[in-house]
């Protein structure tokens, strides 16, 4: 007969008793702390997380209070999770997000964890396998699919009929009559980004931030850095170094984005510099492609998720770095349901975690400013842009002394300068900044 367990486990979703903390029974071996399970509550199944051993008297009694006397049975856990156990560092973290904006534990808890489904094994598609080498027996069309694929790994009808030159029913035709034989299509795992890739060359004060940060994470522990650079100055580039070295440790880095339309661009410089893509995550994925890419996240070894807000909430295994591009844009300000600011759960996380964070932009925020101010951060400045770009000359033009003609609206000097521009060839850009009230 299995041993049994009363264990206390933190469940992923709103509770109204307990901080949403029930007791289950679990058979077999005890579990380790952060070990992540599917437990039963009411008719739902919800994800969990192991917190320890409950302690049987505080069960014994709670069933009583609620039976009248007489102790209930605990309810025995459904499924163990395919995933390594959350760190303590990581739950404490989590634990923290919820006291600093007053949400439901088990709210924020959910947001690491996807939906009970998506803990169980991701099923593998099936595809066709030649069962017989090819013949003489059989029809030319048949024998010219066995030909082109015969000892090749399993393809879909589609990718088969493709490759053959056949019509997708002549492989139905195949299988029917036992020339194909079903096999599981396992996905080719996606090489690694390569850290010894050389990158751009880096200018004098691109190099001195690198080796700053570069330090850092060597160094490990908590460290918060603003990468304070102009529009154009390679703050990409740097940070990149510093996500170099976390791959040489065999460590995960995370690059949070304020929005998704900036996760191709950022994914494909991320490829030129490593030679491989990065993992992405947000909200515009397919349940199965954000299935794939968390299995692809637990699995662990060097790896780089780039990401809205909601992937600071994944539970990485070792993340040595977190970088959080354009730390002042008001994107990063979730106003829904849990209200936090992903750049300030970011450093929090960092400080739990013990690792690196890189706050970079070219204007950062008033709060960034006041904890540089106060020796919290440490500013890494940039403050040319690479290569032969400049930055552009800015004027000011007092509309007092220069008024637009009458029935015109745009200065003189400003009119002048765009009819300049436009006969060199170039573009105009104008922002109007009072389109709802604007006289014309």
């Amino acid at each position: 007969m299995k041993p049994s367990h009363h264990i206390r486990v933190w469940l992923a979703t709103p509770v109204p008793v307990g901080g949403g903390v029930l007791d289950y029974l679990a058979e077999g071996e005890m579990p380790v702390r952060g070990q992540v399970v599917i437990a039963p509550l009411g008719s739902r199944q919800v994800a969990g997380v192991v917190l320890g051993a409950a302690e049987r008297q505080d069960a014994e009694s709670q069933g009583k209070a609620k039976t009248g006397g007489s102790a209930v049975k605990l309810r025995p856990i459904l499924q163990w999770a395919d995933l390594p156990p959350l760190s303590d560092a990581f739950l404490d973290w989590l634990n923290r997000v919820a006291q600093w904006t007053m949400a439901h534990p088990g709210a924020v808890l959910r947001m690491a964890l996807p939906v009970a489904r998506g803990l169980q094994d991701i099923s593998q598609p099936l595809g066709w396998i030649a069962a017989s080498p090819p013949g003489d027996n059989i029809s030319p069309k048949r024998n010219q699919v066995l030909e082109a694929f015969f000892g090749m790994p399993p393809m879909t009808t589609t990718d088969l009929a493709h490759l053959a030159g056949v019509s997708p029913s002549t492989i139905q035709g195949m299988a029917k009559a036992g020339l194909l034989l079903q096999a599981p299509i396992v996905p080719e795992k996606p090489a690694p980004p390569d850290p010894g890739r050389a990158g751009f060359a880096l200018n004098p004060e691109q190099q001195a931030a690198a080796h700053e940060l570069g330090k850092a994470v060597e160094r490990g522990g908590y460290a918060p850095f603003v990468l304070d650079g102009v529009t154009g100055s390679g703050k990409t580039e740097v940070y990149f170094d510093a996500i170099a070295s976390v791959l040489r440790q065999g460590r995960q880095a995370l690059i949070l984005l304020p929005e998704i339309a900036l996760s191709p661009a950022t994914a494909d410089r991320f490829t030129r510099r490593f030679g491989a893509r990065p993992v992405l995550w947000h909200s515009g994925l397919t349940e199965a492609r954000r299935a794939e890419a968390f299995r692809q996240l637990v699995d662990g070894g060097p790896l780089v998720v780039v990401g809205a807000r909601s992937a600071l909430f994944l539970p990485f295994p070792d993340l040595g770095l977190i970088v959080v591009d354009e730390e002042h844009d008001s994107s990063y300000k979730q106003e829904e349901q849990i209200v936090y600011h992903a750049r300030d759960m970011a450093v929090m996380r960092a400080s739990c975690e013990r690792f690196p964070v890189i706050l970079a932009s070219a204007t950062p925020s008033l709060e960034t400013e006041v904890n540089i101010d106060r020796g919290r951060y440490k500013r890494l400045t940039l403050s040319t842009r690479i290569g032969e770009a400049v930055l552009p000359e800015l004027k000011l033009v007092d509309m007092r002394k220069t008024p637009p003609d009458r029935q015109a609206w745009l200065a003189p000097p400003l009119v002048e300068a765009i009819g300049e521009t436009l006969e060199g060839g170039q573009q105009v850009l104008l922002f109007l900044n009072r389109r709802g009230y604007a006289p014309v």
